[in-house]
């Protein structure tokens, strides 16, 4: 779990419009050089991915959403107010903040988790944090939007579809968003339809009909979209479910369930990983994410790689990012190297493309291990609908869509 950190601007990991990771940067600095592929120039001081055609995004002038010309939103964007910082009697708690607050917009905290789920938001503070506005992805054509603590959910012509009455809110997935009432959360539907009533601690969004839950004084579980507990609250902790099995934890460690919540690998792994492309990562012996020799496991909880690496993540587009003697390359479902050793980190491919860093940043390579751009850049993102975030030297901009080839 990585840790928060408080600042001006603090950005976390936002769910995208349909099931993809989206994500935000911040960087302080000059715009990229005019030779990298931007299909929107580097000018904003922090941006989470395009999520339903548009991406949350904060420069020195304005803050809220962006198209994909790099235009700004007007219903839903707000321009920093100009004039006296000493005459604040007449302006809204964001205007009172950014005019007293014009400072620099600091680098953001990485994604927090609830169980396994990743959720986030885009939250701007006052240095004295005693104002602060959020803002979080469009999800299905609707974004929570926060005012003076209280969560309502608006569209993207600033209309209030449902009104500010919740103290937390969640993008909605599936038609029903998860929205917190005192201390308890429950979920809504697109018209502000109580569907299933605030009962729980903690709630996520919903994947494939079941939605990550727990309950007071008890673990994470299931439930249906009724509202219906279907595998019991009894883990520790829980993942979504990934090619039919969900990864859970235990008090005798990690193991994995089914659909109707039987246990089809017993949880006995000190560490484990989702499903992907029929394996999953795991560690035999005492270990954790980063220590311990890592192999992979197969649905059938066979040796399918044997434990010999540093760490291990999941198979995308035939490759999974292992680590060896300090450096990361990427192997096959056979466990031979196709891509040697030699990165500082390595992400899993999409759609035939991983992020990787080397000496000086982040670049993408194609599953031969090329290069399709030689820019490096402080931070960069997966490709999400088309476009790919991306910062350097100071700012962050939209990369245009590489030419992989056999990529879709």
């Amino acid at each position: 779990m990585r840790l928060f950190r408080t600042l001006t601007l603090l950005l976390l990991l936002v769910a995208a419009c349909r099931e993809q990771p989206t994500s935000q940067h911040t960087s302080p600095g000059s715009p990229a050089p005019a030779d990298v592929p931007f299909l929107i120039p580097p000018r904003y001081a922090a941006a989470l991915s395009f999520s339903c055609g548009v991406a949350a995004a904060a420069d020195d002038r304005t803050i809220g959403y962006i198209d994909r010309a790099g235009n700004w939103l007007p219903a839903v964007s707000h321009p920093r107010p100009l004039g006296d910082p000493t005459k604040t009697q007449e302006l809204s708690d964001l205007e009172k903040m950014m005019l007293l607050d014009p400072g620099s917009i600091f680098p953001g905290a990485q994604p927090f988790k609830v169980g396994e789920i990743n959720l986030g938001e885009l939250v701007l503070k006052a240095r004295d944090s005693s104002t602060a506005m959020t803002l979080k992805s469009f999800n299905e054509d609707l974004a929570p939007h926060e005012v003076n603590e209280t969560y309502g959910f608006r569209n993207k012509t600033g209309k209030y579809v449902i009104k500010l009455e919740y103290h937390d809110a969640r993008g909605f997935s599936e038609g029903l968003a998860a929205v917190q009432i005192d201390h308890e959360w429950g979920y809504i539907n697109a018209t502000g339809n109580v569907m299933i009533a605030p009962q729980f601690v903690e709630a996520g969004d919903f994947h494939d009909g079941l939605a990550i839950v727990r309950l007071s004084f008890k673990g994470y579980g299931f439930i249906d979209r009724t509202g219906k507990i279907v595998i019991p609250t009894i883990y520790e902790k829980a993942n979504h479910f990934s090619e039919g099995r969900a990864l859970v934890l235990t008090s005798t460690g990690f193991g994995f369930i089914d659909r109707a919540g039987k246990e089809v690998i017993p949880p006995r792994y000190h560490f484990a990983g989702d499903f992907s492309e029929g394996l999953a990562a795991f560690c035999p012996g005492q270990c954790d994410e980063r220590s311990g020799e890592k192999g992979y496991i197969g649905v059938d909880d066979e040796y399918a790689i044997n434990p010999s690496f540093e760490e291990a993540r999941r198979f995308g587009s035939g490759l999974a990012p292992v680590k060896q003697n300090g450096k990361w390359g990427y192997i096959r479902h056979d466990g031979t190297f196709a891509i040697n050793p030699q990165f500082d980190d390595a992400q899993p491919f999409r759609d035939k493309l991983a992020i990787v860093s080397i000496a000086g940043g982040k670049t993408f390579i194609t599953t031969s291990g090329a290069r399709p751009i030689d820019a490096v850049f402080t931070e960069l993102e997966p490709y999400s609908e088309g476009v790919a975030l991306a910062c350097r030297d100071g700012k962050c901009g939209f990369l245009k869509q590489l030419n992989v080839p056999g990529s879709p």
